[in-house]
């Protein structure tokens, strides 16, 4: 068994259980602050072990998550793809960072992954609510840290 294999187990039980948490029935008042559980789960293994997880992860995800949301298709594919390239153009600095400076950074992609899905949907529907994209990347920011600590207690990423 490759030392790599039991990463690649906890990784595919890592995106499947934040498939599921995208899933998961919230009160009305809550959906807006849901964080973006997939792309955080993403941007995590793409910190912690980018040879594993690269934009065609992203992308396979992305069509994952329009398939289980009934979004359009390619829609998430799309702004994962765009976030992950983003994140990926700037990894070398990001473990620089402290968490907390880690955690506005991914609140700014989060931010960008949600003006992505806004503008598209704009284009479809003139239904546009702002601010649940600064609550969701706000609570996606915050959900950060605990990603770190996790990571670091389980060994799965450097830093």
């Amino acid at each position: 068994m490759s030392k790599m294999m039991p990463r690649i187990i906890i990784l595919i039980l890592s995106l499947l259980l934040s498939l599921m948490m995208i899933l998961a029935p919230l009160p009305e008042e809550l959906l807006s602050a849901n964080p973006s559980w997939c792309l955080l789960t993403l941007l995590f293994w793409t910190y912690g072990n980018p040879r594993l997880v690269n934009v065609g992860v992203a992308w396979g995800i992305g069509i994952i998550m329009d398939g289980l949301t009934g979004s359009l298709l390619g829609l998430h594919a799309f702004s994962f793809v765009i976030v992950v390239y983003l994140f990926d153009c700037f990894y070398r600095r990001f473990h620089m960072f402290h968490v907390l400076q880690q955690s506005l950074a991914i609140g700014i992609l989060v931010a960008v992954n949600f003006i992505i899905i806004l503008c598209v949907k704009h284009t479809l529907t003139a239904n546009i609510t702002v601010w649940s994209i600064m609550l969701g990347a706000g609570t996606s920011a915050l959900c950060w840290p605990f990603y770190c600590f996790f990571g670091k207690k389980l060994n799965l990423m450097r830093g």
